[in-house]
């Protein structure tokens, strides 16, 4: 190992990025998602400065399908 003077910091990505699609959602929009995890992230991204906003999500076939319920 060695030190490295003026190497620029990069700046942090949110995780939650690749999820920019449920912004988009409007009342009874659906995705359906192939993990649940990935469904579970998706509205945690979506209500991060929304709370307002409500969303539903039901197993179907071997994924999840979330909707924008309010």
């Amino acid at each position: 190992m060695k030190i490295e003077k003026n190497i620029p910091l990069r700046e942090a990505r949110c995780h939650l990025d690749k999820y920019k699609i449920v912004d988009e959602l409007e009342v009874g929009d659906s995705i359906l998602f192939e993990v649940y995890e990935a469904s579970h992230a998706a509205v945690v991204r979506a209500r991060k400065g929304n709370p307002e906003r409500k969303f539903a999500t039901r197993k179907e076939g071997d994924g999840v399908r979330l909707w924008r319920t309010k």
